[in-house]
């Protein structure tokens, strides 16, 4: 991840335990992280992504929860997932979408 990224390890390390980037730890302990998260664009993180986790899991305790979450499809959202919103210039969907206050918010 840290060659697709342009940086190095440490620092793929450092912006997951800041809470800026959703992972998986496997049994060994290697960190997987989620494709969708990622811009095409520059290959930087999706903007205000790091925000929208601490707001769905301050505690940085379920992060398979916010994957899932950020990865599936919301009614409130015309079908669309959180990931997508976040990418999207419509303001006022992102602004609803910092504004839940759990993975739950949303479902649906």
């Amino acid at each position: 991840m840290a060659e697709y990224l342009g940086t190095t390890t440490d620092a793929v390390d450092q912006e997951i335990a800041a809470g800026g980037a959703l992972y998986l730890r496997t049994s060994d302990g290697t960190a997987l992280m989620q494709a969708a998260q990622f811009s095409d664009a520059d290959s930087g993180l999706v903007p205000r992504l790091s925000e929208l986790t601490f707001r769905m899991d301050p505690a940085g305790e379920d992060p398979e929860g916010v994957i899932l979450w950020a990865l599936t499809q919301q009614k409130a959202f015309h079908g669309g997932r959180p990931i997508e919103v976040l990418r999207s210039s419509d303001a006022a969907a992102i602004a609803q979408l910092l504004a839940a206050d759990r993975i739950g918010a949303f479902v649906g």
